[in-house]
């Protein structure tokens, strides 16, 4: 496989392709390996101008488009040393005198381009051994066929030294990697520290505005108070304007509170009037109506029993004399039988029977009839009671809601009066100053309410900037201590991969050095080996020792770059892994050292010249960026200063606040006290004489009041006064009369004590009778309850008489004039007379008179025999199915 030249002659004149392509064969070709290879070069680039170890020949642009944009400062600083020394080796080549010629290897595995490179203007057929330097740097024949053991000795101690210089520089390019790494992360931690840190600083000053906003607000509420202080006395004098025309509307209000007493009174007296009389009244009308409805019930009831009794009655006597026709035709049928003379007489009496009931039932009928005439003409005044009662009860409705007015007067007369003992009581013990009114006060103490109501709005809007305040503080106290344990932490990472750094350089540093004896160790056995050694090509030697390390350095740069990036395209048309391309490297070198040993491209040496200049300044490369990093960290270590003193101004700050809120509590604390005294000093009706005027009318109801009192009061006095000097004379000239009886009593107590005395009895019997004239009416009304309970339970109503006697009158009673009278007389003896009743009667009674009264001497037995025989000749008795009959 062939790679022809692809780089044309405007690309690079100094690489252009001869008429004719030198073919070389593969040097591990045992029939070959005798032959000179003299036309071939090392193989470190290839004729197409691809890379496949070296990254000095990739240019910056295609470095950048590959993704090294985000590298650091100290990394781009080596770029651009390493793309100035591969634009210094370019232009180095370009001023060759030799061009670029293609020659496939053929090996066993590998196939590669090989440059082959001629003197400029050289004929086609021309060979390096033709040219003066092979002879001049030709080795002898015998030296030759004795060098082969020695060179593959030392091709094998080279493999092993690149082989661990190649680990070596990888586990240093690995370091360095991690090193890059490492600081960027610094690096970015310290900016974002810095960032926090500048929010932080933006906090405190906005904290700071915020604080002084609050002074600036706090000056402003007390401006606000002055002028508030100021309004306030302007508007006690409207205040004094009005307090004078509410006096006198006072005044008005207390004339009608006056007319409303009186008024009131009247319509108490009316009421208790009312609230007497209408009770009993509603009571004697409700009892009447309930008694003329259950009469009027019962009287409607017996009509309709009667009517059915009568019509019954009246079918059992068209029945009883259809059987007494049929009875006088059988006794005239059966009057010649002798023996049916017995059952004559048995019909007889049963016809006497019959007729002697139809004469009560007719007697009855007639009763009946006649108590209902009289009920028909009672029940036109039963309709004239309802309409009383009806009319009562609106009446009552009506004077429902002016009793409930009345309630609510007598409630607010009773609250003003009380109201007024306390003020009157407050003003005579408070205050001297005859001017203070209950309503200026009042408003003294709304306005006071007001202003602590504002003072205690403000000091809660204080407290709450200052929670606030004290919550920032706290926050950013933790975020303080939080980033000094982030950069802390930070710091003795940094420290530790900076030792470990310096570390892994002096382990290199040591291997360097053991290589450098090494390989002087080697010189020196060559020498003595080889007697005849040539000092110059000792120094040959030595520098192509050292253009392979070199060389190995960017080798293993380059594979590095190969395996991270994946950006060489020599990698890509070798179909295997890295590790191939690797290999093929590997023999190229050991093709390329064969070729060294044998002496025969000693041009190359400039080659490894220019590589060695490069890695120098490669080297020079990473020694800046190592200056850079102690740069950094000179720069860490400053800024590390420049925090922690940051941290001391913001704990100086924070102290500063928190003295500044410790100050402002006690101000609080101081106004809240205040506010407490303000408001006691409102409630025990204290306010400033200086600001404060308090006036009143001249002549006001309170102090024509006070002056009626205190003339009254001093009329007493003196009239007392007066009264027992008037004493003292009369006992002394009783004393000096020798004690004359004659002299009256009366004479000397004076007579405005009898008409005091008499005025007060006079007071006192009238609210005696007062008190009697109610406990009457009670004792009425309980004695009401006693007699419906008794006429409800019993049977029979009570009237007490004049004469002490009692009337009873039962309710089962055919006529209500029916009554009984019971007088008590002495010696546990009474009688007792019937009243309202007729002959047949009082005839009636007799049997139970005799029965229970004379014979057993129980009146309350007689009285309830006679409520059970008034109850069976009732409609309810009778309907119940049992009748009684005399016998």
């Amino acid at each position: 496989m062939e790679f022809s030249d692809q780089s044309t002659a405007d690309d690079n004149p100094f690489l252009r392709p001869s008429n004719s392509a030198n073919t070389i064969p593969s040097l591990f070709n045992s029939q070959s390996r005798a032959t000179s290879v003299s036309s071939t070069s090392f193989p470190l680039f290839s004729a197409t101008g691809k890379n496949y170890g070296n990254p000095v020949l990739h240019s910056p642009e295609s470095s950048i488009k590959r993704g090294t944009r985000n590298i650091m400062s100290p990394l781009s600083s080596i770029k651009r040393t390493r793309t100035s020394v591969a634009g210094g080796l370019q232009s180095a080549r370009k001023k060759s005198r030799y061009e670029s010629h293609t020659a496939p290897i053929f090996g066993d595995r590998v196939t590669s381009t090989i440059p082959v490179r001629t003197p400029f203007g050289a004929p086609s057929d021309y060979s390096p051994s033709d040219s003066p330097f092979s002879s001049m740097f030709r080795i002898p024949s015998d030296l030759v066929s004795d060098a082969p053991p020695s060179a593959k000795e030392q091709s094998e101690e080279v493999k092993k030294l690149l082989a661990q210089l190649k680990e070596v520089r990888v586990s240093a390019k690995m370091m360095e990697r991690e090193l890059r790494l490492k600081q960027s992360d610094y690096e970015r931690k310290i900016s974002r520290l810095n960032g926090q840190k500048a929010d932080m600083m933006i906090k405190y000053e906005e904290l700071h505005a915020e604080k002084s906003r609050l002074e600036k607000e706090l000056e402003s509420y007390k401006s606000i108070e002055e002028e508030v202080e100021e309004r306030n006395n302007t508007s006690r004098a409207k205040m004094e304007e009005i307090i004078e025309k509410t006096n006198i509307e006072n005044q008005d209000l207390r004339q009608q509170l006056h007319e409303t007493n009186t008024k009131l009174l009247r319509l108490e007296v009316i009421y208790n009037k009312q609230e007497t009389e209408y009770p009993l009244e509603m009571q004697k009308l409700s009892s009447k109506a309930s008694r003329s409805e259950t009469m009027l019930a019962a009287a409607n009831d017996e009509i309709e029993e009667l009517k059915k009794l009568l019509s019954s009655r009246q079918a059992l006597l068209s029945d009883t004399q259809q059987r007494l026709t049929a009875a006088e035709q059988k006794l005239a049928n059966y009057k010649v039988n002798s023996f049916e003379l017995d059952n004559v007489d048995v019909y007889k009496t049963r016809i006497k029977e019959q007729s002697a009931r139809l004469r009560l039932l007719e007697q009855g009928n007639q009763n009946l009839s006649d108590e209902v005439k009289m009920l028909r003409m009672a029940s036109p005044s039963l309709q004239v009671l309802k309409e009383d009662r009806d009319s009562m009860r609106a009446e009552l409705y009506k004077m429902k809601p002016l009793y409930r007015g009345i309630a609510d007067l007598e409630t607010e007369n009773a609250i003003l009066k009380k109201e007024r003992l306390e003020w009157a009581q407050y003003f005579d013990q408070k205050t001297e100053d005859k001017s203070v009114t209950p309503s200026a006060l009042c408003k003294e103490v709304a306005a006071r309410r007001i202003a602590t109501d504002a003072l205690k709005e403000r000091i809660n809007n204080l407290n709450g900037h200052l929670k606030n305040k004290d919550a920032i503080i706290s926050d950013k106290e933790s975020q303080i201590l939080n980033l000094s344990v982030k950069y802390d932490n930070l710091e003795q990472k940094y420290q530790v991969a900076v030792k470990s750094w310096e570390r892994r350089k002096a382990l290199l540093e040591k291997n360097i050095e053991t290589y450098r004896d090494f390989m002087a160790s080697t010189d020196e056995e060559q020498k003595k080996i080889n007697e005849s050694y040539d000092t110059k090509q000792s120094e040959r030697i030595q520098k192509l020792e050292e253009m392979i390390v070199e060389y190995q350095k960017t080798l293993d740069e380059a594979l590095s770059n190969t395996t991270n990036s994946q950006q060489s395209d020599a990698v890509e048309a070798v179909d295997g892994s890295p590790n191939e391309a690797l290999k093929l490297q590997v023999e190229i070198l050991l093709n390329r050292n064969n070729e060294l040993e044998s002496g025969k491209y000693i041009y190359i040496i400039e080659q490894f010249k220019a590589n060695n200049v490069l890695l120098e300044r490669e080297t020079g490369g990473l020694k800046e960026q190592l200056r850079i990093l102690e740069r950094s960290i000179i720069q860490i270590q400053t800024t590390e200063h420049e925090v922690t003193r940051k941290n001391e101004e913001l704990d100086k700050s924070l102290d500063r606040v928190t003295a500044e809120n410790m100050a402002l509590r006690k101000e609080t604390m101081q106004l809240y006290k205040q506010i407490s005294d303000l408001e006691r000093a409102i409630g025990s009706g204290q306010f400033n004489k200086e600001t404060t005027r308090v006036l009143e009318l001249k002549d006001n109801p309170e102090s024509r009041e006070q002056a009626i009192r205190e003339s009254t009061l001093a009329a007493l006095t003196n009239e007392n006064k007066k009264l027992l000097e008037t004493l003292q004379k009369l006992q002394t000239e009783i004393t000096s009369a020798g004690g004359d009886r004659n002299v009256d009593e009366a004479d000397v107590i004076p007579t405005q004590s009898y008409k005091n005395l008499e005025t007060r009895l006079q007071g006192e019997i009238a609210e005696k009778e007062k008190m009697i004239s109610r406990l009457k009416e009670v004792w009425k009304a309980k004695a009401n309850e006693y007699r419906q309970a008794v006429y409800s339970l019993l049977g029979y109503r009570f009237d007490f008489l004049e004469n002490g006697s009692v009337r009873l009158t039962s309710t089962y009673s055919e006529n209500k004039e029916h009554s009984f009278i019971f007088t008590s007389d002495e010696d546990n003896h009474g009688t007792m007379q019937l009243i309202g009743g007729n002959e047949d009667y009082i005839r009636s009674l007799e049997h139970l008179r005799k029965f229970w009264v004379i014979e057993r001497g129980s009146i309350p037995c007689f009285l309830s025999a006679l409520t059970l025989e008034l109850f069976d000749k009732t409609p309810e008795g009778q309907s119940a199915g049992w009748i009684r009959t005399d016998t």
